[in-house]
């Protein structure tokens, strides 16, 4: 056998080929959605500054449905977004009700002080629309911006 025919057989020659991004293991969490409430900043135990908030995504109509208390169908999920560091104070006045945002990071559960647990998506960038609030990203287009082209 070839050393090449030997690497094809073993699984960690294989493995070794597709390597992930260190910053990104496989746990990466992409959310697009429309921020619920304000942002909010917090200093941990720890000292470190961490920002949250949460935001609302449509459900997709393949996903079984989901119903409030009063047992009406819920277009939405809900997710909660934490950021830490000082560099995300800056973004606080943007971070506001109804903005659209991107959020790419990865998911964390942790259990809480008081038995139960929690599941956010740990930003490690944030896109937010400057477009305006609930507003297209592109703006339609309208009869003055578009013209056919004129036959000569």
């Amino acid at each position: 056998m070839t050393e090449r025919t030997d690497a094809r057989r073993d699984p960690q020659a294989e493995r070794a080929a597709f390597p992930f991004p260190a910053r990104f293991p496989a746990n990466l969490d992409i959310k697009a959605g429309v921020i619920v409430h304000d942002a909010e900043a917090y200093a941990t135990r720890r000292g470190q500054i961490k920002v949250t908030f949460r935001i609302r995504t449509p459900r997709s109509p393949a996903q079984p449905p989901k119903f409030d208390r009063e047992g009406r169908p819920l277009p939405w999920d809900f997710f909660q977004v934490v950021a830490y560091g000082e560099r995300w104070l800056s973004y606080l006045p943007r971070l506001t009700r109804g903005r659209k945002v991107l959020v790419l990071g990865w998911t964390q559960s942790r259990d809480l002080p008081d038995g139960r647990g929690a599941v956010e998506t740990v930003a490690e960038q944030i896109f937010i629309s400057d477009s305006g609030f609930l507003e297209p990203s592109v703006p339609e287009p309208t009869e003055a911006s578009f013209r056919p082209p004129q036959e000569e």
